[in-house]
């Protein structure tokens, strides 16, 4: 499979994404371009599991209250 990414394997098996060999990405008909720098995130958060309702939907008002009661991590 090519996905028009560049990266390499370290020494452990890891996997790192440096970069695209294309400067564009076309997702659903839309130009995707390479964020500047300082546009990056520097850090991710990820919770076990997004609060929802009865239905199944994403309570998205929930979600930061989470981040704030210190259910989530840091994934660098």
């Amino acid at each position: 499979m090519r996905t028009g990414d560049g990266g390499y394997l370290d020494s452990e098996g890891f996997l790192y994404v440096c970069d695209r060999t294309k400067d564009m990405i076309i997702c659903a008909g839309e130009n995707i371009y390479h964020l500047a720098d300082f546009k990056v995130p520097k850090t991710v958060k990820v919770v076990a599991q997004l609060p929802r309702n009865a239905s199944g939907k994403i309570l998205e008002g929930e979600a930061p209250r989470a981040f704030w009661a210190g259910r989530v991590r840091n994934v660098n």
